[in-house]
């Protein structure tokens, strides 16, 4: 049960996420992004991947869909986040797909990762 609200206020994040996405909101997303994820990557390779992968995968956002498929999400660090396995709709109703893992905070939520317009059989169900 703790899952599926956690997944639910986390739902809320990734909505605000997907528009800031669309806006190319950089300094919004990086506020929001795990810190040891940021760490970790590096500020300059984050903002690379959000310019060349992420953005442009936001631009024909409309809205998410209502699919949201919730795993859990464990870092190397022991610390439990949530995998959700979503799709955006775009203005001519193409379901896209991403997925986006969050760990709850006491900052509030953060983004761990993203990876956009790939299809997770099991995950996607439209995939093919």
């Amino acid at each position: 049960m703790q899952k599926l609200n956690n997944g639910k206020q986390q739902k809320i994040f990734i909505e605000k996420f997907a528009r800031q996405a669309k806006d190319k909101d950089t300094a919004s997303i990086l506020a929001e992004m795990d810190p040891t994820t940021v760490k970790s990557a590096g500020e300059a390779n984050i903002v690379h991947a959000l310019e060349t992968k992420v953005f442009p995968f936001f631009a024909p956002y409309i809205k998410l869909s209502n699919y949201d498929q919730i795993t859990n999400a464990t870092l190397p660090d022991g610390r439990a986040g949530l995998w959700h396995y979503t799709y955006i709709a775009s203005a001519e109703e193409n379901m896209l797909p991403f997925r986006i893992a969050v760990i709850d905070t006491a900052d509030g939520p953060k983004i761990l990762d993203i990876v956009v317009n790939e299809c997770v059989k099991g995950r996607h169900p439209i995939c093919k």
